[in-house]
């Protein structure tokens, strides 16, 4: 449903055009996570909802995708703007 804005995100995520927030890299370091989880979990991912800023008004995406962790998967959360906006990453416990 969002493929376009995925392939944007990769494309920006790929060529280093991203910004972690203080609040993205604490939760990756609360969850045990690396760049390189969030790099796998992005590509590997599908984006699983759309998300209204109550703030902003602007439109954020949640991806889920796999870490480079076995069995561990990782959300997170973004804004694309020019780049991309990486505002949380969260560990999703799988079924």
């Amino acid at each position: 449903m969002y493929s376009a804005v995925l392939q944007r995100v990769r494309q920006k995520v790929r060529a280093g055009i991203y910004h972690l927030t203080q609040h993205a890299i604490e939760e990756m370091n609360h969850d045990d996570f690396f760049v390189e989880d969030l790099g796998h979990g992005i590509f590997s991912g599908k984006i699983t909802e759309r998300q209204k800023d109550l703030v902003t008004g602007e439109w954020k995406y949640v991806i889920i995708g796999n870490s480079t962790q076995k069995h561990k998967q990782i959300g997170v959360v973004l804004k694309e703007k020019h780049n991309v906006i990486i505002i949380t990453v969260f560990w999703k416990v799988s079924k």
